[in-house]
């Protein structure tokens, strides 16, 4: 960790990647990859290639703990002893509409897990309560939800509206964080203007809000200025990083990332199909008020 508080990864000395060729030269075709592997990593520092990582995921699942064991050899090595406690929540369980084979609360699959209202305010404040009092210093609370009623409108906006106040980046580089405090790669504990790095996705899933709320074109400028930031921390190449730096806007963490260059495309289509629906409403008001004829229409 340097003085900035930032974890380095750790440096490659010329002995260690002696060592590792040395190992990966005595190795025959039937060395056992995990042996190989755990000599690699803790010994010489080197990472793993993709084709290692397959052949350790094709270990017989009596392996198993012996590959926790090396993963955890592996974070204790580079990250110390230390680990942080998290408290999680769940604040609806079951009946949830989508169609994930792997989750017992999809509505699609019987299981035994019964479909639960949504929890109440005060019973979710004193389990982030309780989960502080036994040494968690972070609360997440996850919702088996996708749309929500019209009812819950009103609570989903003032969620949003509190969120673009609390969560936006006020350094230099601006966008969204995920949550505050966020620890992941944090750069400064000045965490009044930096509740945690930009993340593209969570920028643009405020974009997406206001892309839904828009009844008019106006409404919809916010959203494009939220697809303009992102214009402006897209590399040369194209690609999209995880997250940015919250002053200098340079790639953080993985580059490029799927989920980054997915959600953009998922917003723009949202974009333009409000903007067409907008567009098309506009124009038949403005005929009907008599604001427009039928030859500016077409122009």
């Amino acid at each position: 960790m340097d003085a900035a508080g930032v974890r380095r990864p750790p440096v490659r000395r010329p002995w260690q990647t002696a060592r590792v060729t040395e190992l990966l030269d005595i190795q025959t075709g039937t060395a056992d990859p995990l042996v190989l592997a755990r000599a690699q990593v803790l010994e010489g520092g080197v990472g793993l290639s993709q084709q290692q990582a397959l052949e350790l995921l094709r270990l017989p699942d009596a392996r198993l703990p012996e590959l926790l064991q090396l993963a955890h050899d592996v974070r204790e090595r580079h990250c110390g002893p230390e680990v942080e406690v998290e408290g999680i929540v769940s604040l609806k369980t079951g009946g949830c509409p989508e169609d994930c084979a792997y989750c017992p609360q999809s509505s699609h699959h019987e299981t035994d897990v019964g479909a639960e209202k949504m929890l109440d305010v005060a019973h979710v404040i004193e389990s982030a309560r309780r989960a502080k009092e036994l040494g968690s210093t972070r609360f997440c609370m996850g919702a088996a939800w996708r749309s929500p009623k019209n009812r819950d409108i009103p609570k989903v906006a003032a969620m949003m509206g509190m969120m673009g106040r609390k969560l936006w980046v006020k350094a230099g580089a601006g966008g969204l964080a995920r949550y505050e405090r966020d620890h992941y790669f944090r750069v400064t504990e000045d965490v009044s203007n930096v509740p945690g790095n930009p993340w593209i996705i969570c920028t643009l899933w405020l974009a997406e809000w206001h892309i839904a709320k828009a009844k008019t074109l106006s409404e919809l400028t916010p959203a494009l200025d939220i697809l303009e930031w992102v214009r402006k921390h897209t590399l040369e190449s194209g690609v999209l990083a995880e997250q940015i730096h919250p002053y200098s806007g340079d790639p953080i963490s993985v580059s490029p990332l799927t989920w980054s260059h997915a959600t953009v495309v998922m917003t723009v289509r949202e974009y333009l199909a409000k903007l067409d629906e907008l567009c098309e409403s506009e124009s038949k008001n403005a005929l009907l008020s008599g604001n427009m004829d039928l030859y500016e229409m077409t122009d």
